[in-house]
């Protein structure tokens, strides 16, 4: 994963659910949070990390994600285009 954080997809179990990794994939590749669990696309931390990383994965994140200010505001300081995906007057906001 730290040559591709997409590979992320063929871990299973015990690695799927270890922070260091998981952090590792977003790190290199804000989008492979489409890839883990419903969990973890709820865990602040680690979708602040994606949407820096990459500003779609906004897309990929928990809806009570989507709807807070300063994820969105990571996210579209990333790339103004992730705002289609905030929810909630948040998005009505910006």
């Amino acid at each position: 994963v730290q040559q591709s954080g997409s590979s992320i997809r063929y871990c299973q179990g015990v690695l799927a659910e270890d922070w260091q990794l998981v952090q590792t994939a977003v790190k290199q590749d804000g989008l492979a949070l489409r890839f883990l669990s419903d969990g973890w696309r709820d865990n602040d931390a680690l979708v602040t990390e994606a949407v820096r990383q990459n500003g779609f994965a906004l897309q990929h994140a928990s809806w009570r994600l989507r709807a807070i200010r300063e994820v969105v505001l990571d996210a579209v300081t990333q790339n103004g285009f992730a705002l289609q995906f905030a929810v909630g007057q948040v998005r009505a906001d910006e």
